[in-house]
């Protein structure tokens, strides 16, 4: 009994070490109104683990001080046999970066190890939608890692969750792009140039 109830207070330490994975992003502005956005998820503690990520991102409008969201997804266009390719890993965009039309500082993917490990339905693109149902598999570990590149126009939301060590840790929210503190920086400063042509 006193070796079951000191192996229970061990095995609960333990779970309690493992921290919230949370989800966040940083965006570049890449002109023309557009923005490639970084998605990273972290584990929170300092134990690595394998992630599983089960997530929906979206381009729209919620608040009314951001900008329209659009999600941006191209495809290579091959000429010889016509074909056309969905690029949805940042490997095989880099292989067709510069061909076919293909630029993949435009284009939305993911990234390994997710993308070698996916549930079904896996990765879709849909109109304005991209889904990723994959994990970094049960024999990689990381404490922090890049889940997704995507490429918008605004707003993008996004909802599901992020597994780590058997605890789904759901997740919802809008990422306002560009931060209405720019924006705002935005339309004083075409005030002004307003006021100053007047």
């Amino acid at each position: 009994m006193g070796r079951f109830l000191a192996s229970s207070l061990v095995l609960g330490l333990a779970t309690a070490a493992f921290g919230a994975a949370t989800m966040d992003m940083t965006y570049t502005d890449l002109g023309d109104g557009k923005y490639g956005v970084d998605v990273w998820v972290h584990g929170n503690d300092a134990v690595e683990f394998s992630f599983f990520a089960d997530m929906d991102f979206v381009g729209e409008q919620v608040d009314p001080v951001c900008q329209p969201g659009l999600i941006q997804q191209l495809q290579y266009v091959a000429t010889m046999p016509p074909q056309t390719l969905d690029i949805d890993d940042a490997d095989t965009a880099a292989v067709y970066n510069g061909y076919g039309g293909y630029d993949m500082v435009r284009d939305s993917y993911f990234f390994k190890p997710w993308t070698v490990n996916q549930k079904d339905p896996g990765i879709v693109q849909a109109a304005n939608l991209y889904h990723v149902e994959a994990g970094t598999g049960t024999t990689l570990y990381y404490l922090d890692l890049q889940l997704a590149y995507l490429v918008t126009t605004g707003d993008i939301s996004y909802d599901g969750y992020i597994a780590r060590q058997g605890v789904n840790y759901y997740m919802d929210g809008t990422w306002c792009i560009p931060e209405p503190a720019m924006l705002t920086l935005i339309v004083v400063g075409a005030a002004a140039m307003l006021r100053r042509k007047r």
